[in-house]
């Protein structure tokens, strides 16, 4: 996959949008109605480093 660099406005909504993504995924599976989630792999654009499910875990 080729790399591309983007910085400013653009840069914050694409973090934003991952974070989003990545949160609507994990809310679901908190809390005494919690539902089981799959991610297909193949939909995964971006491996979360450990550093982000560290972060996640806040």
């Amino acid at each position: 996959m080729a790399k591309q660099m983007i910085y400013g406005e653009e840069a914050r909504k694409k973090l934003l949008d991952g974070i989003t993504a990545a949160t609507d995924a994990i809310k679901v599976t908190l809390g005494p109605k919690a539902r089981t989630v799959v991610l297909d792999r193949s939909l995964v654009v971006q491996q979360l480093s450990m550093m982000e499910l560290q972060l996640l875990k806040i």
